[in-house]
């Protein structure tokens, strides 16, 4: 945003009390948040008011996160999106949306209400891509089996956890695992001991910050609300982790960051354009994995 000279001191004032803000509002995940104000040379051009002011009301107007959840498999987000990437293309500002659901007409409505919060804000909009919606069959043949193998090999019933399940797969790998999380979402002891008996090295946090300059890979995850009996508690711990690129430029440059998908804020959109922000990437890699695992299961490969 630029200010002219005549203006510096008093929006330097509202500067100010916004950092302060900020600071209060997020200070159990980043207390050095800094809102400055610098000298800079001429520019060839710039966004009016009335153009800056449309496309934040329109940035501020689109849904994102989880939109939701299955009404037949309990946990499982249904509909969400994500505002995925915003850059300045030299021609205007750019956004991506990924939306993704699992009933194509829910696909198409969040779609259509996307379309028209950027018709409003007389934007150009694009869409494309996709993939079939597949809604979940708890009577499905394919999940009776692996529910019966799992229950064969393990000796007790599947439960679907993705943190608790993902790291089962380091136990056959030389790697060392660093949990980060609040008190009241620890990984299970249960978990972490079977992981050491198999020679995985844990070690426990609350703190992001200490735990990013020793990590090749942070697979990052939201707070899931639909684990909460609480309200109050979500609320209290939703915010507890945020990652932002200063964050990744300042303790890990070469970080490499998974998540999931979709998420909430616990990833700042600035990360989104880093070389090691690879959950994108994941995302389309996973579908191809899943395809070639029911392949394999239904014996056509």
């Amino acid at each position: 945003m630029l200010v002219s000279p005549s203006s510096r001191a008093s929006i330097s004032e509202l500067l100010t009390d916004l950092e302060r803000q900020q600071r209060q509002e997020y200070a159990l995940v980043d207390d050095r948040i800094v809102i400055s104000m610098e000298p800079v040379d001429p520019v060839e051009s710039i966004y009016d008011h009335s153009s800056a002011s449309a496309l934040a009301d329109m940035l501020l107007a689109f849904p994102h996160g989880v939109e939701k959840l299955s009404g037949v498999t309990p946990g499982l987000v249904e509909t969400s999106l994500n505002l995925a990437l915003l850059e300045e293309t030299g021609r205007g500002v750019a956004t991506i949306l990924t939306l993704r659901s699992l009933r194509d007409d829910a696909k198409l409505n969040l779609a259509e209400r996307v379309m028209a919060i950027g018709r409003l804000a007389d934007a150009r909009i694009e869409a494309g891509g996709g993939y079939p919606g597949w809604s979940p069959d708890p009577s499905s043949r394919l999940l009776a089996v692996v529910k019966r193998l799992y229950r064969e090999f393990s000796g007790s019933e599947a439960v679907i956890e993705t943190v608790h399940a993902g790291v089962e797969i380091y136990k056959h790998y030389d790697c060392k695992l660093i949990f980060v999380a609040p008190d009241r979402l620890r990984m299970p002891d249960a978990i972490t001991a079977g992981l050491r008996a198999r020679g995985v090295a844990v070690e426990e946090t609350t703190d992001l910050e200490a735990a990013l300059p020793k990590a090749d890979v942070l697979y990052m995850t939201r707070i899931q609300k639909e684990r909460f009996d609480d309200p109050a508690e979500y609320e209290r711990l939703k915010n507890s982790y945020i990652l932002t690129r200063e964050m990744v430029e300042r303790l890990n440059p070469k970080l490499t960051v998974l998540h999931p998908l979709p998420r909430v804020n616990e990833i700042a959109t600035d990360v989104d354009s880093l070389s090691g922000a690879a959950y994108f990437r994941q995302m389309r890699n996973g579908v191809y994995v899943r395809m070639a695992l029911i392949a394999l299961v239904l014996g056509l490969v």
